[in-house]
């Protein structure tokens, strides 16, 4: 259960950041570095652990590993194909083309999602402008939404929530703008149209 939750909240954050390059405005690219610290989009897992910021609390060897540095969480997610899915997309059920279950090329860094307590809007606003620049995405209304920085390579994004009627963000979320675009494309093909369409209106 546990697995398929982390499935879904995945194709919820790729639809969310795929309708943000929507919204993109037309300004200069901020200037993102391409990852999150020490850790570069598309490296390993087994990499990243050795870049990784606080000690691991959990991980499922696949799709997610979670640290924790006093009050801050950081989320590392990877982009993981299921072999099982793949089998059963195959042509004609075709057999699975990698019997002996070799590992995949994939299980690689697309996103890191850094999360604290909450804290004003404005204050998370200021310094990463005063890191990448002018905002590039901005569709808060009525106190919620989000605000981002588009680079060449890397999507930022502050999630905003209403509290008290103020705005307030505890999360700060990093996407590979390649990798992000192959997420998408393996999770069309291997979900059917209707099963998309749910997830889609499930996206707040």
């Amino acid at each position: 259960m546990k697995k398929h939750l982390a499935i879904l909240i995945t194709i919820l954050a790729v639809l969310t950041v795929s309708f943000l390059f929507s919204q993109e405005t037309q300004r200069e690219a901020a200037k993102l570095p391409e990852g999150y610290g020490d850790a570069k989009w598309g490296t390993s897992m087994d990499e990243v652990k050795s870049a990784i910021i606080g000690k691991i609390t959990y991980t499922d060897d696949e799709r997610i590993i979670i640290t924790k540095d006093e009050h801050i969480e950081y989320r590392y997610g990877f982009f993981y194909k299921d072999p099982q899915k793949i089998a059963a997309e195959a042509p004609n059920n075709e057999p699975n083309n990698n019997p002996n279950n070799e590992e995949t090329p994939d299980k690689i860094l697309y996103y890191v999602s850094v999360r604290f307590p909450y804290l004003p809007v404005d204050e998370v606003r200021t310094k990463l402008e005063a890191e990448y620049g002018a905002v590039t995405i901005d569709n808060v209304s009525k106190n919620k939404g989000a605000i981002g920085w588009l680079g060449e390579k890397t999507l930022a994004l502050i999630y905003v929530n209403e509290y008290e009627n103020k705005q307030y963000v505890a999360k700060v979320t990093y996407v590979s703008t390649d990798i992000i675009k192959q997420v998408n494309d393996y999770e069309n093909s291997v979900f059917n149209k209707t099963e998309i369409e749910t997830i889609r209106r499930l996206a707040p």
